[in-house]
């Protein structure tokens, strides 16, 4: 379900990005106009996808979608720098590469929210070098 409405947001983002619908800082930004398949096609190409594997766990593993996201990759943190750096709000463009690097992570970084989980309330934690629970006592300061 997390992974419809993220494709979602792309799809719209990348719609708006079509339309040029986008800030009048960015205007000089001119996509070509292939950037898009029309709508029925990117559908297609979806289903075309489910059919290849029906047990596909997410698009972003399917080779077609993985070759293009990967190609494009670049210009979308090209933009999203580009946003943030001019102070203009791009959630759904930031939002949806900020999931694509967790997606494609074996491991991230929530030791430490696991760590403060535990100090809080013996939440426990997992341990890389030792499989299991494990909970700490932490020192008091």
């Amino acid at each position: 379900m997390r992974t419809s409405i993220i494709m979602i947001i792309i799809i719209i983002d990348a719609l708006f990005w079509r339309l040029r619908i986008i800030p009048s800082n960015l205007e000089f930004i001119n996509p070509p106009s292939s950037f898009l398949p029309p709508p029925q096609q990117f559908l297609d190409r979806i289903k075309k996808a489910y059919d290849r594997n029906p047990s596909l766990a997410n698009l972003l593993v399917d080779p077609e979608f993985a070759d293009e996201i990967n190609s494009r990759q670049p210009a979308w943190r090209r933009v999203v720098a580009l946003c943030v750096a001019s102070g203009i709000a791009c959630p759904s463009f930031s939002a949806s590469l900020g999931y694509l690097d967790q997606y494609r992570r074996a491991r991230l970084p929530a030791n430490l929210t696991q760590a403060q989980r535990d100090f809080f309330g013996a939440h426990t934690y997992e341990c890389i070098s030792k499989p299991g629970a494990h909970h700490t006592e932490w020192a008091q300061g």
